[in-house]
């Protein structure tokens, strides 16, 4: 299945240190899991859907009976729309985002860390989190016909001999 692949790509980054592809990977899967479940949703729609259910508990907490919210499904759409167009952490001038700023990443062993409007992540972490939240949602809806008729259509890189055309074989 091509998105237990992609969850698998974002691991073996994070496990080489390849942070800059394991973050890009991450902040796309919300959005290729929105799309599947949602076909008919515009991205940013099926994008926070998507948080809302798989990661919203990760990123709120009852501190002293207040709820403390360090990112909500607008400010990472921010976030992958800023990284993966731009570049860039800082999504001020996204229009999607709720309450952030930017979102900087750091390898150092700290997570969840909020000043102001500005959110610190260990970027393995995150990715951890969003890989989590893949693996629950295929678990999810792994019985719905539909959804898995699309997972079967999706981009898969052939890594050994294959069949592209009847009666022609490759490898």
């Amino acid at each position: 299945m091509t998105i237990d692949k992609l969850n698998s790509a974002i691991r073996k980054a994070i496990i080489e240190n390849n942070h800059y592809a394991a973050l890009a990977l991450a902040l796309a899967m919300p959005d290729r899991c929105g799309k599947l479940e949602y076909p008919n949703k515009k991205s940013e729609d099926r994008f926070k859907i998507w948080f809302d259910k798989y990661m919203k508990h990760v990123y709120e907490t009852n501190i002293m009976g207040n709820l403390v919210i360090f990112m909500t499904g607008a400010d990472c759409y921010a976030l992958r729309c800023a990284l993966l167009h731009e570049a860039s952490d800082e999504i001020i001038n996204q229009r999607a985002r709720v309450i952030l700023e930017k979102i900087q990443f750091t390898t150092l062993n700290i997570h969840k860390i909020k000043t102001d409007n500005i959110l610190s992540l260990n970027v393995n972490k995150f990715c951890e989190e969003v890989c989590i939240g893949v693996d629950q949602w295929i678990k999810d809806v792994s019985n719905d016909i539909e959804i898995m008729k699309r997972i079967d259509s999706l981009l898969n890189i052939q890594e050994s001999g294959y069949n592209p055309i009847p009666g022609v074989r490759i490898g």
